[in-house]
């Protein structure tokens, strides 16, 4: 009861405390706990119980130790697993984030597609258009030229067909451009050949590949499904049905021709067809009629 520097005498007065001893326990260089003992017996100092307490507090220093590495290997690996979410989180978002860029990207693919497609299809017939055309001819005649191959074009004109407007109306009229594109598109199925509508009631087959024989019997081929077909034409001047008149112009490209030559052949063979009679095939070769007098054909028949 007589030692100043214990601060809890009255306490211990009032419970009859006459012994104690106390020992701090020690973790990493630093005292981290002191436990404390009493007893209501007035015992004198013993050597041997405090050796033993200096073992005991060593063995508690080393279990605070162990719970310390504890607690740190433990907030090490929350830490740890708190970057792992973290890092799994911001990956899953990247990757959500590069999905909808790749879908972004094909939805943009496939409207610019979309795009080019419109800009190379006819509207009304669904085949490809005057401005697709002149891109495959131009393909085709380079081609045909490194491989030294003929090329072939046939220009085609529904006979008669503004007599079909006025009779039908330009809803049957619109009818009729359909069925004939359907039919001309079933015959250029190859890569390099291509049916197009170059403009009003004019149509133009390319066939790469394909001298003036072979052109002759895709025409022959057109000329039969058209038949087939039996578009009823009241007002024609040839058939009660719908016609074609064809101008076929073949040649293998090379030094000296041009696409404009070829074109002007098939035109001036499609007016020889109208001239004879339409509903007919009339076939020139771009090679002999090149060398030939300009102006064998006028170009002043009527269209229609």
């Amino acid at each position: 009861m007589g030692d100043r520097n214990f601060v809890r005498s009255r306490l211990a007065e009032e419970a009859g405390l006459r012994s104690g001893f106390g020992f701090p326990i020690h973790a990493r260089s630093q005292v981290v706990g002191v436990m404390t003992f009493f007893c209501r017996e007035e015992l004198p100092p013993d050597q041997d119980l405090l050796q033993i307490i200096a073992v005991v507090s060593s063995q508690l220093g080393e279990f605070v130790k162990r719970k310390y590495a504890e607690k740190e290997l433990q907030e090490a690996e929350a830490s740890i697993r708190f970057l792992y979410e973290q890092e799994k989180r911001q990956s899953e978002e990247l990757a959500r984030q590069n999905l909808a860029l790749e879908q972004a990207k094909l939805e943009l693919q496939a409207a610019n597609m979309e795009l080019q497609r419109l800009a190379s299809v006819d509207g009304l017939t669904q085949i490809p258009n005057r401005r697709c055309f002149d891109k495959k001819l131009e393909l085709e005649w380079q081609l045909m030229e490194r491989e030294k191959e003929s090329l072939s074009l046939i220009l085609c004109d529904i006979d008669f067909f503004k007599l079909y407007n006025d009779h039908y109306g330009h809803q049957g009229g619109d009818e009729c451009l359909k069925q004939v594109a359907e039919i001309l598109a079933s015959k250029a199925q190859r890569a390099g050949d291509l049916a197009a509508r170059y403009g009003g009631e004019e149509f133009a087959v390319i066939l790469s590949r394909t001298d003036v024989q072979g052109a002759k019997q895709i025409a022959e081929a057109i000329r039969s499904d058209l038949k087939a077909a039996a578009i009823f034409h009241a007002a024609s001047k040839v058939s009660n049905f719908i016609t074609l008149s064809m101008g076929i112009a073949t040649t293998v490209p090379a030094t000296g021709l041009s696409i404009e030559e070829l074109i002007g052949q098939a035109d001036r063979a499609l007016y020889r067809a109208k001239l004879e009679g339409r509903d007919r095939i009339v076939d020139l070769d771009l090679k002999i009629e090149f060398q030939r007098p300009k102006g064998v054909f006028s170009d002043d028949c009527e269209r229609s």
